[in-house]
């Protein structure tokens, strides 16, 4: 009897057993590392304090650790990489902007100023230089005007006077002519009067 009670008791064991580990072998396919380390510890026999894990969980237990570690590594190693190509990108996006901002700076001086002589002025300073040509143009061309009608005021009154004081010579010249040719009828009248009177 004692062995019936035995053999039943090993048999409700046995069953037991195998539906605690097909229960726990069908709840996660794929458990974490934590979930790994319940389980070990569930599995483990006590020993006075201690747990004794079975060298094959334990071995399992280490291999799927380090796997884990090992696939956290790279892609950690991938993450640092992608971030690494991220920085360099940005730098080089920096690097671009700052570029970009100087020529930027660069156009707009240019747009802001005007080659003067070889030299870039501002156009408000160019605007000043060509209007103060302007100005000083127009003043010369003022002068030259005055200059111009004063001299050709002086002139024409010149040409008056040089027509009156020609019409004046001319006056004088045919009185001078009328006066000589008076003196020599005169001075002929008294050749022949003289020879008149000699005969």
């Amino acid at each position: 009897m004692e062995k019936k009670i035995y053999i039943l008791t090993l048999l409700i064991t046995l069953c037991l057993t195998t539906s605690v580990f097909s229960q726990e072998e069908t709840t996660n396919p794929n458990p974490s590392i934590s979930e790994q380390f319940d389980i070990a510890y569930d599995k483990a026999n006590n020993y006075q304090d201690y747990k004794v894990i079975k060298k094959s969980v334990f071995l399992s237990l280490k291999k799927n650790t380090q796997d884990s570690l090992t696939t956290l590594k790279r892609t950690l190693k991938e993450k640092l990489a992608i971030l690494d190509k991220n920085d360099e990108e940005t730098n080089l996006l920096k690097n671009e902007i700052t570029t970009l901002k100087s020529e930027l700076e660069i156009v707009n001086n240019e747009k802001k100023s005007v080659s003067f002589f070889g030299t870039l002025i501002s156009k408000t300073t160019y605007a000043f230089i060509m209007w103060g040509i302007v100005i000083v143009l127009a003043l010369l061309l003022g002068v030259f005007i005055y200059k111009f009608r004063n001299s050709n005021s002086i002139t024409s009154e010149s040409r008056k006077a040089l027509e009156i004081l020609e019409a004046e010579y001319e006056e004088h010249r045919r009185n001078s002519i009328e006066r000589e040719q008076k003196v020599r009828r005169q001075l002929q009248d008294e050749i022949n009067k003289n020879r008149e009177s000699k005969k």
